[in-house]
């Protein structure tokens, strides 16, 4: 809801377009960002979270909210699009407006 998607929401792929969101740089990730893997083969290897912060001053790792199966949607502590050769990239969604 605070995206403002429209409904039907946009799978991953859509999200990862220049329609919804435009690239950034990791480093510039603030709260609702997102980092997203829209290149993977199938529904089941691409996939995107929610930034929310980083976890120290070393912007090592950072923590999002994300879905997993079986798991329902969690907050914890990751890496994606840290690393050099990472699928997943940093993205702002266009319909989001800082107050």
């Amino acid at each position: 809801m605070t995206a403002r998607l429209d409904k039907p929401v946009p799978i991953t792929v859509e999200l990862a377009s220049g329609t919804w969101s435009e690239p950034i740089a990791t480093s510039s990730l603030r709260r609702g960002d997102i980092v997203v893997d829209g290149i993977g083969a199938t529904a089941q290897d691409r996939h995107v979270v929610i930034f929310d912060r980083w976890v120290d001053s070393t912007r090592r790792a950072h923590v999002a909210y994300g879905q997993r199966g079986g798991h329902g949607t969690d907050w914890r502590s990751l890496t994606h699009g840290l690393e050099a050769s990472s699928r997943y990239k940093a993205r702002r969604l266009k319909n989001v407006i800082d107050k």
